[in-house]
């Protein structure tokens, strides 16, 4: 478990900086140098334990994982950037609830407080993704709030595919992931084309976006492979929790009440949802 709770404090971190650095750089700024650094970190790390590569039936899964982590943090990066991030973040948490689904399928048996956990993060979410308009009576979705749905889709298939890949090695499962999303990211950005800057004084944060960001990756592929994909998922995904503190207590961001029930009955969801 302290590999999960690991993963969700560097997640969290790493994604309130990124979030921080895209509303002062473009999204694509951003991808551009946070990717290929963290896939040069992972080719050193995979060089130093100087382990040959398993059998090639995780690389599919480590692709899958890489492309839908690079679709999760893209819609992240741009609902932090358009929205609060008190309220984008929490929706985020909704993710775990695609691999308990999965699990179901698979012939899992969740306990009661799991399916409660699973309603109540669903609640939660359409609560926190609510805000009052200008009149102060009518609601309106919170700016981002779509975005962070997407991310929370993204990031709950990327799971799957993120334990189906770790089961052979966690460390080149995660080089193939690295490799596969900056791979995405390239293919995109040359694509669009586009004239990208990013400044000096920006080059250390993205780093340590990058780094924290593998760090994350690795700690949960290790977990995986020593508890049940639903409880690692659930605590990883307390990775909003962290950035809900950063942004309250860095930049004073303030919650309305029908926002703050909502985060609190999502984050309880996502407790219940780790129970078994």
């Amino acid at each position: 478990m302290l590999l999960s709770l690991a993963a969700a404090v560097t997640w969290g971190v790493s994604d309130f900086t990124g979030g921080l650095q895209s509303r002062r750089l473009s999204l694509r700024a951003v991808l551009a140098v946070v990717y290929p650094i963290g896939l040069v970190a992972m080719l050193g790390v995979v060089a130093i334990r100087s382990q040959p590569p398993p059998s090639s039936a995780f690389v599919p899964y480590g692709v899958a994982a890489g492309v839908l982590g690079v679709g999760g943090i893209a819609a992240l990066y741009r609902g932090l950037t358009i929205g609060q991030m008190g309220s984008v973040a929490p929706i985020t948490a909704t993710g775990p609830v695609i691999p308990v689904i999965y699990g179901l399928l698979q012939g899992e048996q969740p306990k009661l407080l799991q399916v409660v956990g699973m309603v109540l993060a669903v609640v939660g979410a359409v609560l926190v993704g609510r805000e009052r308009g200008e009149d102060n009576r009518q609601r309106r979705p919170v700016s981002g709030a779509g975005l962070a749905f997407v991310a929370a889709l993204c990031f709950g298939c990327s799971l799957i595919a993120l334990d189906k890949a770790s089961t052979a090695d966690p460390y080149w499962a995660t080089m193939v992931i690295r490799g596969a999303s900056t791979l995405t990211v390239g293919t995109v950005l040359v694509v669009r084309r586009g004239k990208i800057y990013v400044p000096r004084r920006s080059l250390f944060p993205l780093a340590m976006v990058a780094l924290l960001d593998l760090a994350g990756t690795v700690f949960f592929a290790i977990a995986t492979t020593r508890g049940l994909l639903s409880i690692v998922a659930a605590i990883g995904a307390c990775a909003p929790v962290v950035v809900i503190l950063l942004a309250r207590f860095v930049l004073r961001e303030r919650l309305q009440r029908l926002q703050i029930a909502g985060v609190i009955t999502a984050l309880m969801g996502v407790v219940f949802v780790s129970l078994r």
